[in-house]
């Protein structure tokens, strides 16, 4: 038990009463005679010993032991546990009374002795745990960056501060001791209407409210300094009044300069986000609309809080066509950054022609840019039109200049090689033959070329036979006249073979402007040319063997400089088709047209 602590065990205490009592026996066994008149009294030096050193129950158990030892060996008659003698009864009975009294007042005052040692013990500990828990505190506002400091409100001084002021303030704690009510020295004036507000309702607050609040304050070099602080009540008096506060101070001057900043930026990107004449979309990759800015508003007529609010797919309503839908949809749940046109349907029914493009953004978030091309589209059709009527007026002018080489120009040849057929077979001079022969195969050359030439300008047998035929008999006479074996290639559906004729007159002269590039430039030996039809359109293909040039632009286009390519060009986009150009050093060159099947109807 813990009032036992400091005895001997259990079994060493109540051994000590049996045997103190036995050996006090013996003692008095050797030397009787001198404890003859009085035989108890020696016991009481053995209960005294058994009630100190055993306690409570040991002491009583010596003193039944002492009891019955004397009554047994000293008290008359020996041997025996009666009493003759009414002083030895006396005395028994003064053994039996002063060896529990002197047990119980012996195991009082060794229950007094152990709760003091307790109490000294508990002292000298909760006196260590407070010394090592100020050390503690003290090492920690020491490391620590943040200043503790605690403040009392009725002096106006501060009662600790850690030395980590130094760092934010200038001071050291000594000097911010001595000041009279630092803080509202040093705190900036703008900031203390708020500091007052705060210290009032702490005052007011549960014990342990912790208040934060922003501030600035001035250090030594005058310089301005963001702080923040953590505040809580420390100290109230007996009437709850609160007396001191501690508080936790860290500089965030960097923090707010850092803020100042993002805020600037993000004000400048909100700025550029609602003014920049373009349509920015942020969406999610399931295609839920985030955040849209004016122009996006402005343009389809929709605006961010009915698209988010509205039951109604917003793409639903901007692109009816389902096919148009899921690529756009695709394209944000898979950005590539590339642009492409859409026809777009705006809140009011109109249809526009929008150009996009989708930017992946972290956490699968697509930025989509778009703008209006309505304008550039119908100046690019205007521009088509223009040009598709310029190559019509050609078209018309070579075929009248080749219908004038050929029916007349022909003509007055053929003429002028019959009269001199006439005159050379009335001639009878040899000399005057030879040179009319020579003058009829002047004639006859002449009579070539000029069939040539006509070809050239207008074919009569793309008029009559059609394409297919057309680029046959060119390519043939392509192969003879330069060399370079030419094949032409026709997969038409269904054994067709004429098409529009605005159609056969530009893939006629996209093949015609090409074969002549290659015979130029391209030092080719083998060309071919590939005519199908696919998807709606008419796939044209010329394809040399020849050394190639590497000068194209990054969408792949010619370079401008290339007459000859940016005529096929415009011969293309005059029937609402595009030229692609395929090129490298020593690998030759493809010039690939893609034109619609169906009249834009201009």
């Amino acid at each position: 038990m813990e009032h036992n602590r400091g005895r001997g065990s259990l079994t060493r205490r109540y051994l000590a009463a049996l045997l103190a009592p036995a050996v006090v026996g013996g003692v008095m066994l050797f030397t009787w005679p001198l404890f003859n008149a009085n035989p108890v009294s020696p016991y009481l030096l053995a209960v005294m010993f058994c009630a100190w050193y055993g306690g409570l129950g040991p002491g009583l158990l010596s003193v039944l032991i002492s009891f019955l030892l004397s009554d047994y060996f000293f008290i008359q008659p020996y041997f025996s546990l009666s009493i003759l003698n009414r002083g030895d009864l006396v005395r028994l009975l003064v053994l039996a009374t002063v060896g529990p009294l002197m047990s119980w007042l012996s195991e009082l005052m060794h229950k007094k002795r152990r709760l003091a040692e307790i109490n000294r013990g508990a002292t000298k500990r909760a006196q260590e745990s407070l010394r090592e828990k100020e050390r503690f505190v003290n090492q920690i506002a020491e490391l620590s960056p943040v200043v503790i400091s605690v403040f009392d409100l009725a002096t106006r001084r501060e009662v600790y501060i850690s030395p980590d002021i130094v760092n934010l303030l200038g001071y050291t704690p000594t000097e911010i001791a001595e000041m009279e009510d630092p803080f509202s020295v040093l705190r900036h004036p703008e900031d203390t209407l708020e500091v007052n507000r705060i210290l009032a309702r702490l005052n007011h607050s549960k014990h342990g409210e912790i208040v934060d609040f922003e501030y600035r304050m001035r250090r030594r070099d005058g310089e301005w300094r963001w702080v923040a602080s953590r505040i809580m009540p420390f100290k109230r008096d007996e009437h709850g009044i609160l007396q001191q506060i501690i508080t936790a101070t860290h500089d965030i001057t960097e923090r707010k300069r850092a803020e100042g900043d993002l805020r600037q930026q993000k004000e400048i990107l909100q700025t550029i986000f609602d003014h920049i004449p373009v349509m920015i979309r942020l969406a999610s990759p399931d295609g839920k609309v985030q955040l849209v800015n004016r122009e996006y508003e402005r343009t389809t007529g929709w605006t961010l809080k009915e698209i988010q609010n509205n039951s109604q797919d917003v793409f639903a309503e901007l692109y009816p066509d389902k096919h148009q839908r899921q690529v756009i949809l695709d394209r944000i749940a898979s950005p590539r950054g590339e642009w492409a046109d859409f026809r777009t349907r705006v809140r009011d029914g109109r249809v526009i022609d929008t150009s996009w493009t989708e930017i992946h953004l972290s956490a699968g978030m697509s930025l989509g840019i778009g703008q209006d091309i309505s304008d550039r589209k119908r100046a690019e059709e205007t521009l088509r039109s223009f040009s598709r009527q310029l190559i019509e007026a050609q078209e018309a002018e070579r075929q009248q200049i080749a219908r004038e080489l050929h029916d007349q120009i022909g003509q007055v040849l053929t003429a002028v090689r019959i009269n001199l057929q006439t005159v050379g077979n009335s001639s009878e001079s040899e000399e005057s033959g030879s040179l009319i022969a020579q003058g009829m195969g002047l004639i006859d050359a002449a009579l070539e070329q000029v069939r040539n030439l006509s070809f050239e300008l207008r074919p009569s047998l793309l008029d009559d036979l059609g394409l297919v035929a057309a680029l046959r008999w060119y390519s043939d006479q392509y192969t003879q006249r330069t060399g370079i074996r030419t094949r032409s290639v026709s997969s038409l559906p269904g054994g067709q073979t004429r098409l529009r004729q605005e159609l056969e007159t530009a893939c006629f002269r996209i093949v015609q402007e090409a074969l002549t590039n290659v015979v130029r430039h391209a030092n080719a030996k083998n060309v071919s040319i590939d005519l199908r039809k696919l998807d709606h359109k008419i796939v044209l293909s010329i394809k040399d063997d020849g050394i190639g040039f590497k000068d194209l632009a990054p969408d792949g286009s010619a370079c401008a400089t290339r007459l000859g390519l940016r005529g096929m060009r415009e011969r293309a986009l005059a029937v609402g088709g595009t030229l692609e150009i395929e090129s490298a050093p020593a690998r030759g060159t493809e010039i690939r047209a893609y034109l619609p099947t169906e009249s834009n109807g201009d």
